[in-house]
């Protein structure tokens, strides 16, 4: 019986130590990407967006932050971007560029860069192609990166495995 009531209390205190608080942002300025909302409030818990209204009930248990002459918006992509170091990274996640779509690269590269900011709030996310396929001579084989000339259908179809292998998010041809 005792061995039931320390697991239990392992497995209670385990889950105390990755509650997340629950937020409450009031008199903040809302767009959601198509309309903005004036002066309303956002509980978020648990990672979501639990209300949004502009008469939530305050909860001492609530962290409040005060979002008076702040709004609160999705956070913003940028789809075409070459990242070389971990700063850009971070620079992006300060703007409130979240998602970063790395169009280009040294594969190897951009799959650490992945792994190492994977699930950091201090990094934008990182979607990559690694090396882009092009025509012989074609757009990128004039940078000191390797790129994947092809000019046939097998070609085609070894590239698009490799891809496949490698784990890229995404495909690039140019």
């Amino acid at each position: 019986m005792l061995k039931i009531i320390i697991t239990l209390l392992l497995i209670i205190g385990s889950e105390c130590l990755y509650a997340q608080p629950t937020y409450l942002i009031q008199n903040v300025k809302v767009f959601d990407g198509q309309k903005v909302i004036d002066n309303t409030s956002v509980l978020i818990g648990n990672g979501k967006i639990l209300q949004l209204s502009d008469s939530i009930k305050i909860d001492s248990g609530y962290v409040t932050i005060e979002g008076h002459n702040k709004t609160l918006m999705p956070a913003l992509a940028n789809a075409h971007v070459h990242a070389f170091n971990p700063a850009s990274f971070q620079e992006a996640a300060r703007a409130g560029v979240l998602n970063l779509f790395d169009l280009a690269g040294y594969g190897p590269f951009q799959k650490m860069m992945n792994q190492e900011f994977k699930d950091s709030i201090d990094y934008a996310n990182h979607h990559f192609t690694g090396v882009p396929a092009t025509a012989p001579k074609g757009h990128g084989t004039q940078f000191k990166y390797p790129v994947s000339p092809i000019s046939t259908v097998d070609e085609v179809k070894r590239f698009i495995a490799s891809k496949k292998s490698f784990r890229s998010n995404y495909i690039k041809i140019i």
